[in-house]
């Protein structure tokens, strides 16, 4: 039960997190993380995309508590095990990879790294870009938000011209969402 366990105190991170209990938020993700790590060091195919899921939660977690270093350490992870797990099972995370970065973006930002969360940012694009063409079913809006944050390390760069036409595709996807389902 253990692999339930770990999904439980990930899910319970997110609740309490939602709740302001940012510590206890932690707390319940670096316990999950840490069984997720068991767990993949035996079954290492099975359990590989939950624990790199469950470090992005980290990530996002010890953000939210403004430890930026331990953030950029846990997203960092994150993005590594999504690339072992692309070379080993290539087009298959390609999503779960964006969103690996999208967060490792945030803690670069937040470190003032701007050339390397522009990178980074170019890359999160770049693999939800190839995650839609693989699968249409995969999110618009991320992509959207995507290229929102791609935009702001262009703005964080003066780069004004490549900045606005990020925003403005970002704009169009979200005005094509938005009349698909409005509000």
């Amino acid at each position: 039960f253990l692999a339930d366990l770990a999904a439980s105190l990930n899910n319970l991170a997110a609740i309490l997190g939602g709740a302001s209990r940012s510590d206890d938020a932690v707390r319940a993700v670096e316990e999950a993380a840490s069984m997720y790590r068991h767990l993949a060091a035996e079954r290492l195919d099975a359990f590989l995309p939950e624990l790199a899921k469950c470090l992005r939660n980290l990530s996002f977690r010890l953000e939210e508590t403004g430890r930026f270093e331990e953030a950029l350490d846990a997203a960092d992870e994150s993005v590594r095990l999504h690339r072992q797990m692309t070379a080993q099972h290539p087009g298959t995370f390609l999503a779960e990879g964006a969103r690996a970065r999208n967060q490792l973006w945030i803690c670069l930002r937040a470190l003032g790294r701007r050339d390397e969360a522009l990178k980074t940012a170019t890359n999160s694009l770049q693999l939800y870009r190839e995650a839609l063409i693989k699968n249409p079913e995969n999110s618009l809006s991320e992509l959207a938000n995507s290229l929102n944050s791609f935009g702001v390390s262009l703005k964080d760069l003066r780069r004004f011209d490549e900045a606005r036409r990020a925003f403005a595709e970002s704009v169009d996807l979200y005005r094509r969402l938005n009349s698909q389902q409005p509000g």
